[in-house]
């Protein structure tokens, strides 16, 4: 994990703008009161309400492992306090921490054969989800803004992201700012790469099995869940 800070992702990202603007772009002391560099004070303001985007953004785009949670939503919502939406028998509220979610799965079952997780309709309405099965578990993506556990590849997505969001703030032309797109996509396509060799765990022989295969697991927070999710 990384011991970066919001500030450092935030330079790290009009560092990216510097190169597209091709230009000197000051750092940012903080993103807190006011910075000593007067010179400073607008990308100050223009991170300060880009940055959140940018993250929340970018942790929706993939199951990055230190977002992605599976959880038991707890109990069933009383009548009263559940939604009506026809055709969905048992409502659930979703956990506070929830950013996206990804599925809902069977609370013990895993295939014998494929290793995969059997997965439920699903419904969401607000904060709260429908389904017609109570034995489940909620697989979603929690909003992480703890810098301290982000892994490299998504503090890099979430700094190009923030930088596509400040270049026409930044003053960039069109031109520049479709470059900085490009550049997230290339940095999005880099970090799902280096997800994938941290989903999957090696065998007994230290090789990493067919992925169609049985031998897929899923890294946690450190703890591994066998079976495709």
């Amino acid at each position: 994990m990384s011991d970066v800070g919001p500030v450092d992702i935030c330079n790290l990202a009009l560092s990216v703008i510097g190169g597209a603007a091709e230009a000197t772009v000051p750092y940012l002391e903080t993103l807190e009161g006011t910075p000593s560099d007067p010179s400073t004070q607008f990308a100050m303001g223009c991170c300060q309400k880009l940055y959140p985007r940018a993250r929340d953004y970018s942790e929706q785009t993939h199951d990055w492992p230190e977002c992605l949670r599976f959880k038991d939503p707890g109990a069933v919502l009383a009548a009263a306090d559940a939604e009506v939406a026809p055709g969905w028998q048992y409502w659930f509220t979703k956990p506070a921490d929830c950013l996206g979610m990804r599925a809902v799965i069977h609370a013990t079952y895993l295939d014998p054969v494929t290793g995969a997780y059997r997965k439920y309709p699903y419904i969401e309405i607000g904060n709260q989800i429908g389904c017609n099965y109570d034995d489940i578990l909620l697989k979603y993506l929690r909003r992480l803004e703890d810098c301290s556990k982000m892994t490299e590849p998504l503090i890099t997505v979430i700094a190009h992201r923030l930088a596509y969001y400040l270049a026409r703030p930044m003053g960039l032309d069109a031109v520049q700012k479709e470059q900085l797109l490009k550049e997230y996509g290339f940095a999005l396509t880099a970090a799902k790469a280096d997800c994938q060799k941290r989903l999957y765990v090696p065998d007994e022989h230290g090789q990493i099995r067919d992925r169609a295969h049985r031998g897929r697991h899923v890294l946690v927070d450190g703890h591994c869940y066998p079976g495709d999710v």
